[in-house]
């Protein structure tokens, strides 16, 4: 009879034990909107406003509860915190940049070398992709002044701080000189786009652009007739967008 009172004893003991151990390996996680999942203990949540956790390595962590999915307690044994995805591309709103690119120009008139400066405003619709419109100048030196003007297009392959994007321009060069007629303009860039803040960032790209233009000749007996001409130039372009 004892020895069964005390293997009942025991096996009570253990099992308030176990229910204990359980109790004190349980971790507040929170579950957030954007996929990610922080594992801790909770140190302060204000309803309505925000709630702070901190992680078993001790580093602590704020949001905002319009951030927050869900709250649970979950057992504690094996959890990995899974790190919010990175989102934080640039915000959607106006947007302008500036941008000067130069480079070797190949065609009739108009290399060896091409500077340009570009003005652009528009809207970026969400953080991969954005339209506006643009002016610059183009100073060929051996064709002149060239202004166009274009619609932009942008895309940035991802919603991060440093992000592939390609920009592509089409339009119009008006040409300064009244000896030559401008043309049509077309001008993608490839390059990487370095976020600085919300709506700041670095752009550095390769750039390619085919300027368009013609010229009156004039001929014995008072006859003339007009020829067509184009350039090509490769070279590396820098912005900044705002």
């Amino acid at each position: 009879m004892k020895k069964l009172k005390l293997i009942l004893l025991i096996s009570a003991l253990s099992f308030m034990a176990t229910v204990t151990m359980a109790q004190n390996n349980t971790q507040d996680v929170v579950y957030l909107k954007n996929g990610g999942i922080m594992r801790g203990t909770l140190l302060e949540m204000i309803p309505d406003s925000l709630l702070k956790i901190q992680t078993a390595d001790g580093n602590v962590f704020v949001y905002q509860m319009s951030e927050i999915k869900k709250y649970t307690k979950e057992p504690g044994i094996n959890v990995v915190n899974t790190p919010p995805r990175d989102t934080t591309g640039l915000n959607h709103g106006y947007y302008g940049v500036i941008e000067y690119a130069s480079g070797v120009t190949f065609g009739e008139d108009g290399g060896p070398f091409t500077s340009k400066i570009n003005f652009i405003s528009g809207y970026r619709i969400c953080p991969w992709f954005a339209v506006g419109g643009g002016v610059g100048v183009r100073a060929y030196m051996n064709d002149g002044i060239y202004l166009p003007v274009y619609l932009d297009l942008r895309t940035n392959f991802f919603n991060r701080k440093t992000s592939p994007y390609i920009a592509i321009d089409g339009g119009y060069g008006f040409r300064t000189n009244h000896i030559y007629d401008g043309g049509l303009m077309f001008s993608p860039t490839f390059g990487v786009c370095v976020k600085l803040k919300d709506r700041m960032a670095l752009n550095i790209g390769l750039n390619y652009e085919y300027q368009q233009n013609s010229r009156e000749i004039n001929t014995y007996y008072y006859s003339s007739y007009r020829v067509d001409y184009s350039s090509h130039t490769f070279g590396f372009l820098f912005g900044f967008t705002f």
